[in-house]
């Protein structure tokens, strides 16, 4: 299906199945890019997993270790990978898949909140590593954003009890909105291309404002770190 989309666009794309927790995967996958399109000089790792749990207590291993493989080892075997060929090109750009909660805490997302975390942190030490190569690293930080991915984990959208509704975001973000699909993809054609030539070892945070509040949420009263009188008093009739 994104084959099909790149192509409707005008683009040329290729799928390769495997997995990227598995290194002889990851191989293929950048022999295919490389006999397809030539020296690779753009990485993006976007794979990833969402996992919710019960809390830190109730975390199963097998769960631990899926999140851990595909959003934590699958992003580091893929730059191992992929950073020579990179480099061999002359240098270029890699942009890795953070999330908002490697950088506050979230109840019931700890796995996969320490998993972006680890991105995060990762993301600086390779940019130090690789930037004498002339390779930038670079990683984006969006909070949620309403799709397949996110709904199967159970943030859906739509009903009476979700908290994705324009209320909701007019209280919680500082944009009064959700984002959309272009709102990720532009930081990231902008940490790939030569418009960031001189920005390595940072996140960008894709969120409308949501880290920046620290727990301030935009009532009808005004800006509140506490929850309003007025909304006390309807919780308790």
């Amino acid at each position: 299906a994104t084959v099909g989309r790149i192509g409707a666009a005008g683009g040329e794309a290729v799928a390769v199945g495997g997995n990227v927790a598995r290194p002889a995967d990851v191989q293929q996958m950048v022999a295919a890019a490389e006999t397809h399109f030539g020296p690779v000089d753009i990485l993006a790792c976007i794979a990833g997993v969402l996992r919710t749990t019960s809390g830190a207590e109730k975390i199963s291993e097998d769960e631990w270790d899926l999140v851990l493989d595909v959003n934590l080892k699958g992003m580091f075997l893929v730059t191992q990978t992929v950073a020579p060929a990179i480099a061999r090109s002359g240098g270029g750009s890699i942009v890795n898949m953070s999330t908002i909660e490697a950088h506050r805490a979230m109840p019931d997302m700890g796995v996969y909140g320490a998993m972006k975390a680890a991105v995060a942190h990762l993301t600086m030490t390779l940019a130090v590593e690789l930037g004498p190569h002339g390779i930038r690293v670079n990683a984006i930080a969006p909070d949620l954003f309403p799709n397949e991915t996110t709904a199967a984990a159970g943030f859906g959208a739509g009903d009476a009890d979700s908290p994705l509704t324009d209320v909701g975001y007019q209280i919680a973000v500082p944009l009064g909105r959700t984002g959309e699909e272009h709102e990720v993809a532009g930081p990231v054609l902008f940490l790939a291309s030569d418009l960031s030539s001189y920005i390595t070892g940072t996140t960008v945070h894709i969120d409308g404002g949501t880290l920046a509040t620290g727990g301030w949420l935009h009532w009808p009263e005004g800006y509140r770190n506490t929850i309003p009188h007025s909304v006390l008093e309807h919780l308790e009739r």
